[in-house]
Formats: C-alpha cells, structure tokens, sequence
C-alpha cells in the first residue's frame, strides 16, 4: 500500500470513497480479528469509553488508554481486544474511510496503526460525533459528512506538518512556515519570507524544498487548489465565494487558474463529485 505521509496529506489532492461512520459497543474483554484478510479501509477510531490492545502478525503488542484517537490504516492486520472503562461496554466511535490520489490509487497514511497524540489536534471528539449523527440520520447528506470528514483529517495533517516544521533541520526557516500554515491562501512573496526567517533567497528556497517537497510558490498554489476543491464539493458556496475564501479577489482570474490546475471549470467541478 502507497504511503503519504500526514503531513504532506496536508497538501495532498485526494479523494474519499466507501464512507461509514457508526458508534460500537464491545463486551469488555471482547476480541476482533483481522489477522487472515487486510483490512479493506482506512478508519479513524476513537475511544470514548474503551481502552485497546492491539496485537500484530510479529507478535508485537500495542496498547492504546481511553480518550486517543487512533488511526488504521487500510492493508494493515491486527487481533484487537476492548476493555470497557467505567461501564458495562467498551464504547468506540468509527469513521471508515478510503483515501485515493488523483490517479484513483488507494493509499494509507501510514503502515501501522497509530495513535494520532489527541490531545494536540483540537476537538475531534465533536466532529466525529457529528460525522456519526450525519451519517445515521435519516436526512443523510453525504456532501457535508464527507465536508465533516476532511476537515477533520486536515486538522490532523496541520498538526503533523506543524510537527515537521518545528525540528531542528527547518528550525531556520520555522517563522515562514508558522506564517504560510497561519495564512493559507495569501500571495506567496519569496523575498519577504526569507527576510522573515533571515537568511537568502537561495537558501530559503531549498530548506522549503526540503521540508514540503515544493517550491514555495507551488505549496501555496496546492493548498488554495486543494481548500477551493472542498468548498466546491460541498455545494453551498457560489464560484466567487469560493474565490474569495481562497484568497482571489478576482473571480475571474481564480476560475482561470482553477481550470489550467484541474482542467476543470470551478462551477462543473462540483457537479462531477
């Protein structure tokens, strides 16, 4: 299985597919195996009134307490077993999920199960109770649970890449990028970065590189991509609204760009998904 990474999935294009979102109760001590098949979907699962041990095909046990949020990613197997915490049932949230890139290939975010260091993200607790009551009510509107549910793994991505940024290799280059991930969809002036974090044009431009993969003008360019992408799928917003939201006074020029980016209009793009 095809890795990217969390914190270049801040960045990333791609798509959600085979959506599910429910709430478990286990009977303490209860087991689950997928140890002969690979599970078939990525999933976010939260503990809410569980902890969980985990064991792997080499034998390697891991143990997760009440409150993380964890993430399996799809192809990995596991024997999982749940202890309730403070009641009769162990209770777990689940969000599945399917990530593919804009090849239509399938890929995870990491090869072994994690604990994705919950108390950092914010409150995911409620938006994956929201995600579940979007997804079971009657009303059901698979636009905003998928809305719901890359918001959520952006949050998640914005932390690692925030982690990244803070190590000791881009520790000179640090104050640009606190800046760029505080203001998203701005003119990117080179110039001006390096000035920020001071050091020359040069060498700001190849620490960037390093640290995303991209010239700095192309990760800005990304992300305004990436946001206009979600905000058209939703539905709810009007081509120059979203033009705006991403940072384009001119609805026109953004519609230009969109399409020499996608090869897509911005108002059939949404249409399409």
């Amino acid at each position: 299985m095809h890795v990217i990474e969390w914190k270049d999935l801040y960045l990333a294009d791609y798509s959600l597919f085979r959506l599910v979102a429910m709430n478990q109760h286990w009977k303490d001590g209860q087991e689950f195996l997928m140890l002969s098949k690979t599970r078939p979907t990525s999933a976010l699962l939260y503990l809410k009134s569980s902890r969980v041990e985990y064991t792997l095909p080499d034998g390697r046990r891991l143990s997760f307490p009440q409150g993380s949020l964890l993430y399996l990613p799809q192809g990995c197997r596991y024997r999982s077993r749940f202890y309730a915490v403070g009641g009769q049932y162990a209770h777990t949230q689940l969000i599945e999920f399917e990530l593919r890139d804009t090849e239509g290939h399938p890929f995870a975010c990491s090869q072994e199960i994690m604990s994705l260091v919950a108390d950092k993200i914010g409150a995911f607790e409620d938006s994956i109770a929201e995600a579940i009551l979007c997804y079971t009510q009657l009303s059901f509107s698979f636009s905003a649970f998928k809305a719901i549910l890359y918001d959520l793994l952006t949050r998640i991505a914005r932390h690692y890449q925030k982690e990244a940024g803070r190590s000791r290799e881009f520790f000179p280059i640090a104050p640009a990028i606190r800046y760029l991930l505080n203001h998203p969809y701005g003119d990117v002036d080179v110039a001006s970065l390096a000035n920020m974090c001071h050091v020359s044009e040069s060498c700001f431009r190849n620490l960037f590189k390093q640290y995303s993969g991209k010239t700095p003008t192309r990760y800005c360019l990304d992300n305004r991509m990436l946001r206009a992408k979600q905000l058209l799928e939703n539905g709810l917003f009007s081509v120059a609204e979203v033009a705006a939201m991403v940072g384009y006074g001119d609805a026109g020029y953004f519609t230009k760009v969109f399409k020499k980016e996608t090869g897509i209009l911005p108002g059939k793009y949404g249409q399409l998904r």
